[in-house]
């Protein structure tokens, strides 16, 4: 079967994560397969095999050269199946399915698309009405990380107790709530360090922030991008997931390292999180509440205890158990 992922970026996101593994797995299944790339290109786009990522850019959302290109590279590759990850893309190929016969013939999947207010949401959902939606798509994480890093590798002290966030530095990934609540947090222990792992848009503001609110204090890290987020985990006294959609792949992560998590109580998020069993879940934009849970675990070790003792296991999600799952969807949608 050939196979097009149409990818939203390969940028540091949970879902470039989960297709950074994927494809290798569905290549070792026998599968043919173009990944198409809308987006940035780091750090995942040198975890998949050279010649599998083509990149097609566009200067605006009604770049007609850059539609004629994603038109020409997707009709070149012949797929049976368009696998559209993300809302940039689902938004770009509606566009690209209103102007082509062709593309409208195709098995279309969607996943990782989020209804929003705003018009890229409205466009991407109308892309998803036309296809088959994968809700609830299936985790893929990596194996367990050889050599785990250490506090002293990230520039913290070796007594640290650190709180990792991880993600985009989008809007949607909220870290500034992340910043903001481990302000409040500071203030209890003198131990306790914030470490941000990612890159994006919103890094500047939240980097003034955190310089602005810690100046003679200054106990919030930046790290910048870095694909190895699973061997940051053993480090860390618990992990904080401020996404307002998405997340789940650094959740399962953080889980089956059996971390405490503190995370917005969202739809996705609550899916892997049961409040009180293994992590604390607060209302969106309750960024208080953030630094009430985080300080309850750092504080009561019979509850942190509690949160770091069920299991998960890495088996369910590896790549290849994953990519037989996938596999089952291209041919249903290919009927």
């Amino acid at each position: 079967m050939r196979i097009v992922h149409l990818a939203s970026g390969l940028g540091p996101t949970g879902t470039a994560r989960s297709l950074s593994l994927l494809a290798p797995a569905l290549a070792e299944l026998g599968e043919e397969q173009l990944v198409v790339n809308l987006g940035s290109r780091e750090p995942f786009a040198g975890d998949l095999a050279q010649g599998l990522v083509r990149d097609v850019r566009f200067r605006s959302w009604l770049d007609l050269a850059g539609a004629k290109e994603l038109r020409r590279v997707i009709a070149e590759f012949r797929p049976d199946a368009v696998h559209v990850w993300g809302n940039r893309a689902a938004v770009l190929y509606h566009w690209l399915r209103r102007r082509s016969s062709a593309a409208g013939r195709r098995s279309l999947i969607v996943s990782d698309v989020r209804s929003t207010t705003g018009l890229t949401g409205k466009l991407a959902a109308r892309t998803a009405a036309g296809a088959n939606v994968v809700r609830d798509a299936p985790l893929l994480l990596a194996g367990p990380p050889s050599p785990p890093v250490c506090a002293a590798e990230l520039g913290l002290p070796l007594n640290a107790r650190i709180i990792v966030s991880a993600g985009s530095f989008e809007r949607h990934a909220d870290p500034i709530s992340a910043v903001a609540a481990f302000d409040i947090l500071k203030h209890t222990a003198k131990d306790i360090h914030l470490l941000m792992v990612g890159d994006g848009p919103l890094r500047q503001r939240a980097q003034s922030m955190a310089e602005t609110v810690g100046a003679g204090d200054l106990r919030t890290h930046f790290v910048g991008l870095r694909k190895d987020v699973v061997a940051i985990l053993p480090a860390a006294t618990a992990v904080l997931i401020t996404h307002r959609h998405g997340g789940r792949t650094l959740a399962a992560e953080a889980l089956a390292a059996r971390k405490p998590v503190v995370a917005w109580d969202t739809p996705d998020l609550a899916a892997l999180i049961r409040h009180g069993e293994n992590g604390l879940l607060v209302p969106p934009g309750d960024r208080p509440g953030l630094s009430r849970a985080l300080f309850r675990i750092l504080t009561d070790p019979v509850l942190a205890e509690k949160l770091e003792a069920v299991p998960m296991g890495l088996g369910k999600y590896s790549p290849r158990t994953a990519a037989r799952e996938w596999q089952a969807i291209y041919r249903t949608a290919a009927g």
